[in-house]
C-alpha cells in the first residue's frame, strides 16, 4: 500500500468495560437492579438475624416486617441507582486514533487496530445551508464557525461510509453539499477543527 495522502493522529478518551469480578458484578447489577437489590437486602437481613438471634425469636412478626422493609428499600435503591452501576462498570481509557486516506483505502484506526475501512474512497463535505449574513462580515459579532460533516464513502457503494462532524468557516461552508439526516445520525466521531483540518484542504 502506498503512503497515505492524509494521515491524522490524535488522542481521545473512550469508555471500555471493566474486567474482573468487580466489573462483571457492577454490570450485572446495572442490568438486574431489582434482583440485585433483593439479594443484597437478603444478605443484610441474614447478617442482622445471625448477629441477634434472640431478638428474632422474641419478636418474629416485628422482625419479619422490618426484614421486608429493609429488602424493599434495597430493591428500590438499586433500581434508582441502576444508571450509576452501569456507568461504574466502564472505565475511561486514553487511546491513539488515526485517520489514513489515500486513493485506494480510507482507514480509521484505534491503537493501530481498524475501526472502519472504506475501499475506493471519495471525500465529500456537507452542511446545513448557511443563512445570509452569517460569516460574510455583514453582521458584526455573527458566528464564523459553522457545523459541517466530512463524509468518506465508497464511490460505488456510498452506504459504506465514515463520517466526522467538525466546524469550518461559514463562508467556506456555503460551497459544501447539503447534509442529510442519515449523515447526521451516522456520525462516527466529532473532531475539533484543528484535528480535522487536513481533511478540509
Amino acid at each position: 500500500m502506498s503512503e497515505p495522502d492524509i494521515e491524522i493522529a490524535y488522542r481521545t478518551t473512550v469508555e471500555v468495560p471493566r474486567t474482573g469480578p468487580v466489573g462483571r458484578s457492577l454490570r450485572w447489577i446495572g442490568e438486574h437492579p431489582v434482583v440485585g437489590g433483593l439479594l443484597s437486602g437478603a444478605v443484610v437481613v441474614a447478617i442482622a438475624v445471625l448477629s441477634r438471634p434472640g431478638g428474632v425469636a422474641n419478636e418474629p412478626v416485628t422482625a419479619a416486617i422490618l426484614s421486608a422493609i429493609v429488602i424493599a428499600t434495597w430493591m428500590v435503591l438499586f433500581f434508582l441507582m441502576r444508571g450509576f452501576f452501569k456507568a461504574q462498570s466502564f472505565a475511561a481509557v486514553k487511546v491513539l486514533r488515526q485517520i489514513l486516506v489515500d486513493g485506494e483505502c480510507a482507514r480509521w484506526l484505534q491503537q493501530k487496530e481498524p475501526l472502519k475501512e472504506i475501499d475506493n474512497p471519495r471525500l465529500r463535505i456537507t452542511t446545513n445551508p448557511v443563512p445570509e449574513g452569517i460569516g460574510d462580515g455583514s453582521r458584526p459579532g455573527s458566528p464564523t464557525a459553522w457545523p459541517i460533516w466530512i463524509v468518506i464513502e465508497n464511490k460505488e457503494e456510498p452506504e459504506q461510509r465514515l463520517i466526522f462532524e467538525t466546524r469550518d468557516d461559514a463562508a467556506r461552508a456555503r460551497d459544501y453539499d447539503e447534509v442529510t439526516d442519515q449523515i447526521i445520525e451516522g456520525v462516527d466521531e466529532r473532531l475539533p477543527r484543528a484535528i480535522a483540518a487536513p481533511l478540509l484542504k
